[in-house]
C-alpha cells in the first residue's frame, strides 16, 4: 500500500474492498464510498466518482488533477460523464459558470452552460494532447 502526500494510507481502486463499500451523500451531493482496511487498521473513504474514473481508465487520478462531472449533477457517476481535469482548468470553468449563473436567468444559463463548458473541455482536450506530444505522463 502506498501513501498520499498527505501521509493517508490509499488503497487502490481496484482493490476488491470498495465493491462493498459502505456509501453516503456529502452536503455537496457527492457519494462517498467508505470501507474497513484491515491492513492499514482503518476506515478509508473515497468518492464514488473517483473510484470508478480510475477503474475506467486504469489509472490513478494524476496529480494536480480532479474528477469533473460534465452536467454538473454530482451524482451522475455515469464515465461518460466524468472528465479528468487540471486543477487550474477546473476552477477557471467553476469561476467562468459562477459568473454566468449571476447575469443570466436560469433558462440562458443552462443554454450558455453547455457552450462554456465546450470551451472549456476542448481547453482541456488541447492541453492532454501537448503533454502527450511532449512525451510528460502522469
Amino acid at each position: 500500500m502506498e501513501s498520499t502526500e498527505s501521509k493517508t494510507p490509499y488503497l487502490s481502486s481496484k482493490n476488491h474492498l470498495w465493491d462493498n463499500a459502505k456509501s453516503f451523500r456529502n452536503s455537496a451531493g457527492y457519494i462517498v464510498l467508505y470501507v474497513y482496511d484491515p491492513v492499514a487498521k482503518k476506515t478509508l473513504h473515497r468518492m464514488l466518482h473517483i473510484v470508478l474514473w480510475e477503474r475506467a481508465h486504469g489509472k490513478r487520478v494524476p496529480p494536480r488533477c480532479c474528477i469533473h462531472h460534465l452536467n454538473g449533477i454530482t451524482d451522475d457517476n455515469r464515465v461518460e460523464n466524468l472528465l479528468c481535469v487540471p486543477k487550474t482548468m477546473h476552477m477557471r470553468l467553476h469561476r467562468d459558470l459562477k459568473r454566468l449563473s449571476q447575469s443570466l436567468s436560469p433558462v440562458f444559463f443552462n443554454i450558455k452552460r453547455h457552450a462554456i463548458i465546450s470551451e472549456h473541455v476542448d481547453q482541456i482536450t488541447e492541453h492532454q494532447k501537448r503533454r502527450e506530444r511532449w512525451g510528460i505522463h502522469s
